[in-house]
């Protein structure tokens, strides 16, 4: 989502946008490393396209899957760091990030490592969620991250998901389906009227809120350690006889 991708472009040397309507590219470099920031929007089916789209385009050498997650279970707080070594969705094969980035990542910030499970549509409620933890025994959730793998996966390229907790298992997400624009964007009117008349909703709202910003910041901190911790690893190995 957009509000995803800000804190990344602050960062950015940015060089050229590309917007073809499946996604959003943005090219340049990041702390000097040459790079692609993508948004893909929300849901599956935008995440796969997305992807398919960067892999088919450009010589990507290696995908960092950033943005939000759910917490299913106890202990995960909102901003918290996981590490998705193990990604699921419904009956298809669980898919692994790849276990050389995944290592390299959990030397950064003492994330959490954690299996995500992707679903079609928001787990809103803790009782939603608690199922979806006994069921696939993951600790986290989302609706992007197995599709983008998937891609990855099909096209021979290392993987890794990283995603912070924006709304942890006891927090109820308000209802935002009605008011969510493909892209993840609101409309503003619908989003007014739907507020005005739901008081409750509004403070679910601001839970979410400070979740994200703990979320956005703790993101960017991570994705900065490690790119330098990537670069300096590739420049090991190139040196070595």
């Amino acid at each position: 989502m957009k509000t995803e991708i800000e804190p990344f472009k602050r960062h950015m040397e940015i060089q050229r946008q590309v917007d073809d309507n499946t996604c959003l590219v943005i090219e340049g470099r990041y702390r000097g490393q040459p790079a692609l920031l993508v948004q893909t929007g929300v849901g599956g089916h935008r995440a796969e396209v997305a992807t398919k789209y960067v892999l088919d385009h450009y010589p990507v050498q290696v995908i960092l899957s950033l943005g939000f997650a759910g917490g299913l279970v106890s202990g995960l707080k909102a901003g918290e760091l996981v590490i998705c070594r193990s990604l699921f969705h419904g009956q298809s094969p669980a898919i692994e990030s790849a276990s050389t980035l995944v290592e390299l990542g959990k030397r950064i910030a003492r994330p959490t490592e954690a299996g995500l499970v992707t679903v079609s549509r928001p787990a809103s409620q803790r009782q939603q969620k608690e199922e979806l933890a006994q069921k696939y025994s993951a600790q986290a959730v989302d609706m992007e991250s197995y599709w983008i793998a998937a891609e990855a996966e099909r096209h021979g390229i290392p993987c890794l998901v990283v995603r912070a907790i924006s709304d942890p298992v006891d927090c109820d997400l308000p209802d935002l389906e009605g008011i969510s624009l493909a892209s993840g964007e609101w409309n503003k009117r619908k989003a007014f009227f739907h507020f005005a008349s739901h008081p409750l909703e509004t403070l679910r709202l601001s839970h979410l809120y400070f979740g994200h910003r703990r979320a956005k910041r703790n993101l960017v901190y991570f994705v900065n350690n490690f790119v330098s911790a990537y670069q300096s690893q590739t420049k090991n190995l190139e040196e070595r006889p």
